[in-house]
């Protein structure tokens, strides 16, 4: 579940989920899409309620999913973190 968030991101698409395993680490509630517990269908139903009841809600937190998953999850930021830790590797 964790890569449909990232791959949401990529396309701009804000994303609705559960509070389980890494995924609040990928949303930022509120900012990026919105996380909701587990068990409660009824936040879900309203978070995706207003994602497509409020289009300049739904853009906006589209572009700062996109912001945050290319910032931290496109190849170059992936190859600069590989890179920051065989620097600091090679440095210890």
């Amino acid at each position: 579940a964790a890569g449909v968030v990232i791959e949401a991101g990529m396309c701009a698409l804000p994303s609705v989920a559960s509070r389980v395993g890494g995924i609040p680490e990928l949303i930022e509630s509120g900012e990026t899409g919105y996380l909701v517990d587990k068990d409660d269908d009824e936040g879900f139903i309203n978070a995706l309620k207003l994602l497509l009841e409020d289009v300049e809600l739904n853009q906006r937190m589209g572009e700062n999913a996109f912001k945050r998953a290319r910032r931290l999850y496109s190849s170059r930021a992936h190859f600069q973190n590989v890179l920051d830790r065989l620097v600091a590797a090679a440095s210890s």
